[in-house]
């Protein structure tokens, strides 16, 4: 029993152990920078907002019936402005705050993914899934071949009416 108590010392105590990629200087770092995060993610989030918002708008003036179109569209364009300034605010507010942690690597992580496929969720949640800001690009096997046709057919060899005559 006394065993099982020194292992979950050890694990702790190696959770808030100091190290160069580990301590307070990492919290000083992530502090540091929360204001450049903020503004990161305020513009990254501002930009998958505005692409989320409009895949919808789409979907429902493209896809849905003609009362979708009157009755959802004018709602859709009228919430645009406060719905976008809020999401985008609160999004980055989560993550300028979720990026203060204790571990480097951690913290990079946290850094690169402003986000965290919030977008994502919120599309599937309404089951909207194409309506996600994301891309997927799927190539199919009739698109390579065609492909390599054309780098087959076309040479680096300059054509003749493009060369230049020096005279001797």
């Amino acid at each position: 029993m006394s065993d099982g108590g020194k292992d979950e010392e050890n694990i702790t105590s190696s959770k808030w152990a100091v190290s160069i990629s580990s301590g307070p200087h990492i919290i000083l770092l992530s502090l540091c920078c929360f204001p450049a995060v903020f503004i990161g993610a305020s513009m990254y989030n501002l930009y998958l907002g505005v692409l989320t918002w409009y895949n919808i708008f789409l979907y429902f003036y493209d896809e849905k019936t003609f009362l979708h179109r009157v009755m959802i569209c004018p709602l859709l364009i009228f919430t645009f402005p406060p719905s976008i300034f809020l999401v985008t605010v609160a999004i980055s507010l989560y993550a300028s705050f979720r990026q203060i942690c204790w571990e480097f690597w951690m913290w990079y992580h946290y850094v690169r993914d402003l986000e965290g496929g919030l977008y994502a969720r919120f599309c599937s949640q309404i089951h909207l899934q194409e309506c996600s800001p994301y891309e997927t690009v799927v190539i199919q096997t009739d698109d390579l071949d065609s492909i390599e046709t054309a780098k087959e057919n076309t040479s680096l060899q300059p054509s003749p009416q493009h060369t230049a005559t020096r005279p001797i």
